[in-house]
């Protein structure tokens, strides 16, 4: 009998396993499932992991804590107080705007060479990350390893850049759009929710402007936010349609502009983490 749901078992089991076989704690592990474990593991608690989700979550706790001689009782007598690696656990962290940046250097590191394929989707995230050169986080790194991707792809990285963010919104209710890029805040007693959708016409998308709005009163209401706010960032403008549910003192405040029907345009404002976050915490902190 599983120890919980037996996807995030499954998962922990191979895991334990692998090591087993191996003889030593890995170093690397990459973890491939089919469709159906993806999907349901994403929903459920990973036993004895203190409220964990997820396939990296499954996947680590086996590695490193399971008994495969268990089985799907794999994490039984695993506590988080248990789990002891017998190496410090590798961590790379570097002044990027795009984690892919990095990967590429690894590339480079272990002297490998991407396929054109590969290439253009690292190429295609780097600017996804960046959106198009143009965020804050952006840095002279990110922009010559996606020229160097592009090369090798053989692609321009303005027709690529045009490609994933021009993408067509046809058919995708308001609150699907809303909740595609939707990460909560909790700044000193505030609690709020921000969603960016990133595009070529902004101009085009504030047609549903009262469609977002409704899904964001909604969500208001749902999760008792203080406030919530959609970035309508577009790419070619370089800058933010900015629509709320809240307070008009607090947008007015932060971004010292005059808001206008829960709605406000910034300039320049391309990043959610260092151009919006900012500016509430220093109202609100």
């Amino acid at each position: 009998m599983a120890l919980g749901c037996t996807e995030p078992i499954a998962i922990a089991y191979a895991g334990a396993k692998a090591r087993q076989l191996l003889g030593v704690m890995p170093e690397h592990c990459r973890v491939r499932c089919s469709g159906n474990i993806i999907k349901n593991v994403k929903g459920v608690i990973v036993p004895n992991s203190g409220g964990m989700r997820g396939i990296d979550v499954a996947a680590t706790l086996g590695i490193v804590g399971g008994d495969p001689d268990r089985e799907l009782a794999v994490l039984e007598t695993v506590t988080p107080a248990d789990i002891q690696t017998t190496q410090p656990i590798r961590v790379r962290n570097e002044p990027v705007g795009s984690t892919n940046t990095i990967i590429t250097e690894m590339y480079q590191e272990h002297g490998v060479m991407p396929s054109p394929a590969m290439a253009g989707l690292m190429a295609a995230a780097i600017l996804s990350d960046t959106v198009m050169f143009k965020s804050p986080t952006c840095t002279k790194r990110d922009v010559a390893m996606a020229e160097r991707m592009a090369r090798i792809a053989n692609v321009s990285l303005n027709e690529l850049g045009k490609l994933l963010f021009d993408s067509s919104f046809d058919g995708k209710s308001a609150e699907d759009l809303l909740h595609s890029d939707f990460k909560e805040f909790h700044i000193a007693e505030q609690n709020l929710g921000v969603g960016q959708i990133t595009c070529l016409d902004s101009e085009d998308m504030l047609q549903r402007r009262e469609e977002f709005l409704e899904a964001m009163r909604h969500d208001q209401e749902d999760h008792h936010y203080d406030m919530v706010i959609l970035m309508l960032t577009d790419v070619l403008m370089e800058g933010t349609q900015l629509l709320y549910v809240g307070s008009d003192d607090v947008i007015r405040n932060a971004f010292s502009a005059e808001p206008k029907d829960n709605s406000l345009f910034l300039p320049k404002v391309m990043s959610r983490k260092k151009q919006i976050i900012p500016m509430l915490t220093a109202l609100w902190g």
